[in-house]
Parts: C-alpha cells; sequence; structure tokens
C-alpha cells in the first residue's frame, strides 16, 4: 500500500508547496522514499491506513469464496520518535511527546468521515502506548482539517510568523490535545 500511500499524500500536499507544486513528480517520488524508511521505523513511527473494502458483488458475501480487495481511502502517521519527524523553521513540537503527521483523506472520500475514523485510531493507539496527549500542525489555509481537529478538542499552542510566507511556504498552527482515557463497551 506503500504507491497509493504516497499519491494520497502528494495530491494532499502539493499545493502546500508553493511554487514548487510542479515538481508533483519530484514530490511523489520523495514520499515515496519517504514512506518505505518510516515503514521500518517502528516503533518509532507508525502509518495508519484506510481501506475501503471491495466485495466482489458476483460472489454472496456470506460464501467464503468471496473475494475481497481494498483501496486505500486514506492515511495517518504518528511519531513517537523526533528521528521521524521534519524539522520545522519555527513551531518543533516537543521532543518527548507524539506527534501526528502527514493525514490525509483521499479527495473522493472527504467529508465521508473517514478523517474523523483516523484521528479516532490514531489517538486510542497514542493512549494505548501510555501518552496522555498528542501534537500536529495544520496549516492556516486548510480550514477542513482545522475545523476537524477543533471539534475533536486540539487547542493551538503556537503559530507561525508570517515571515514564512517570504520563504513560499504556508503559515501553521502547532496544536496540541490532552486525551482521556476512553470506556469501552
Amino acid at each position: 500500500m506503500i504507491d497509493p500511500t504516497a499519491d494520497t499524500l502528494t495530491a494532499a500536499f502539493s499545493d502546500s508547496m508553493g511554487y514548487l507544486n510542479n515538481y508533483a513528480t519530484f514530490l511523489r517520488r520523495k514520499i515515496g522514499e519517504y514512506l518505505v524508511n518510516h515503514v521500518r521505523m517502528l516503533p518509532k513511527a507508525l502509518i495508519l491506513i484506510a481501506v475501503l473494502e471491495d466485495v466482489d458483488a458476483d460472489v454472496p458475501s456470506s460464501t467464503s469464496t468471496a473475494t475481497s480487495t481494498g483501496h486505500l481511502v486514506g492515511t495517518v502517521e504518528v511519531s513517537f520518535h523526533p528521528s521521524t519527524r521534519s524539522k520545522h523553521l519555527t513551531l518543533n513540537s516537543p521532543a518527548d511527546l507524539p506527534y501526528l503527521c502527514n493525514m490525509a483523506v483521499n479527495e473522493e472520500h472527504k467529508r465521508a468521515g473517514y478523517g474523523s475514523l483516523l484521528l479516532d485510531a490514531a489517538e486510542r493507539l497514542v493512549l494505548n502506548t501510555g501518552y496522555k496527549s498528542i501534537y500536529l500542525h495544520v496549516r492556516h489555509v486548510d480550514k477542513p482539517a482545522l475545523q476537524l481537529y477543533r471539534k475533536f478538542g486540539y487547542e493551538p499552542e503556537g503559530e507561525d510568523i508570517g515571515l514564512v510566507k517570504l520563504l513560499g511556504m504556508d503559515q501553521r498552527y502547532l496544536m496540541r490535545k490532552y486525551l482521556q482515557p476512553r470506556n469501552e463497551d
């Protein structure tokens, strides 16, 4: 699932590179390399994916011979170690706390709840590893993501200064959420 994950991330983030978005092919290759490296970094980082299962319509689902395949609808990475994170000019997250990065949902599946499911799964993972909070960055211009994170209880802890725009970068918030243990049914 490396290739579909790289495609999803490239589509989601190529516009954030400003004038560099003309280099989507280069970005796609770099993201693919990044994913291959990060898959090997367990337990320092974990990449979660949401896959929508396609069941063969000609075979009844109650039979054991039903064939299924799936296609990726979204992804999120949880970093538990600073070696698995990009260094930023400003607003670096604390090195000793989990960091949610590279969350993206395919365009055709946006606004269908997959982002919420991915975020919930990432938070459960963090709680199950014993941490009580998590950080993330979100671009000011990414209003749907900002709305989702606020709905889930993330609060801004800092904000990029306007000078990052001179470097062709989008301003971001550094957000944090204090996690509460959940009662499982």
